[in-house]
């Protein structure tokens, strides 16, 4: 839960008419956080952040249809092909990669 309300944070505070936005949770145990936001006065908080989440729900979606894209092309394995030797080759070893998965066909 931590790290969702992290991402909604930094996207808030990436809109320039955001002059504050922190939270708190009282208690771990409890389900419940606090949040202060303070924007310009021609901008709501209620709009601040349901802009906020708006534009990370589309980030999250290019980012997924992004990482399909290059899974189902197979570009994944060839950088992570590249990315061993590269290692491989700073350790001194001079083996071939292996232990690659390879995505679906």
């Amino acid at each position: 839960k931590t790290k969702k309300k992290c991402l909604i944070f930094r996207q808030l505070l990436k809109d320039p008419q955001v002059l504050f936005a922190g939270y708190k949770v009282p208690h771990p145990l409890e389900h419940k956080i606090i949040i202060r936001l303070q924007t310009t006065p021609d901008y709501s908080p209620q709009e601040a952040f349901t802009n906020a989440i708006t534009d990370l729900i589309s980030e999250l979606s290019l980012l997924e249809e992004r990482f399909r894209t290059k899974w189902l092309s197979g570009q994944h394995y060839t950088a992570l092909k590249e990315k061993e030797c590269v290692y491989n080759l700073c350790r001194g070893e001079k083996k071939k990669p292996s232990g690659v998965v390879k995505g679906p066909q």
